[in-house]
């Protein structure tokens, strides 16, 4: 087993047996650059489930891969193509996506939305929304690439409208769980998008955005 795969098994010895321990991501947003590599992820996440199996029984996740052009026919991104990173043991696991935008009717996060939402529906495999925010960039197709391009501060910025629209979203497709970017109490290079504020003494005060998050929760 590589250096990788000792780590994570490291981090099971010392975790396994908390009960905040939900479960282990295998690999964090993979690259993928050519439609040959969608296979070498699925050996990689065969692999290291298996691995992993042997130390424990809990919750295990697997990435979408980045960057997820959609049109670009060098990597081919269909939900077929995808479901060769699954696992082959499907046992306890889940498929973890981010949505940096509203998916809108006609919106490139719609499309992205229901591309990995095949995934999911012809598997089986439950969907776990890892990050979800409304981001607006220069080029928010880009957003997953490693090119990341800067966010327009001035409209990106989370609304009551967006949030509870999101949030009813992802109940209306069974998603197994969210979780919110970003939740982050140090300094960050968007601070606008933290739930919590901490101050020099080391008070905690929430922002608006958490707010909108636990009204949009309420009316979900």
């Amino acid at each position: 087993m590589g250096s990788s795969g000792k780590f994570l098994q490291n981090i099971i010895k010392t975790v396994e047996n908390h009960t905040s321990t939900l479960g282990y991501e295998i690999l964090n947003e993979p690259q993928i650059h050519s439609v040959d590599q969608w296979e070498k992820i699925g050996k990689y996440n065969t692999f290291m489930a298996n691995e992993l199996r042997k130390m424990t029984n809990k919750t295990l996740v697997f990435d979408m891969a980045i960057p997820l052009q959609i049109h670009n026919l060098k990597i081919n991104a269909t939900s077929e193509n995808m479901l060769k990173m699954l696992p082959q043991n499907y046992n306890n696991i889940l498929f973890k996506i981010s949505l940096y935008g509203i998916p809108t009717t006609g919106s490139y996060q719609e499309q992205k939305l229901n591309l990995l939402r095949g995934v999911s529906n012809q598997s089986g495999v439950q969907l776990y929304i890892g990050e979800w925010n409304d981001l607006s960039t220069e080029e928010r197709n880009d957003v997953e690439t490693q090119d990341v391009k800067e966010l327009i501060e001035d409209v990106s910025d989370l609304n009551q409208t967006d949030a509870n629209i999101m949030t009813k979203k992802l109940k209306e497709i069974g998603a197994w769980g969210w979780a919110f970017w970003n939740w982050n109490y140090l300094h960050d290079s968007t601070p606008d998008f933290n739930l919590i504020t901490v101050s020099v003494n080391g008070e905690l005060k929430t922002t608006k955005y958490f707010e909108i998050l636990k009204n949009a929760i309420a009316n979900s």
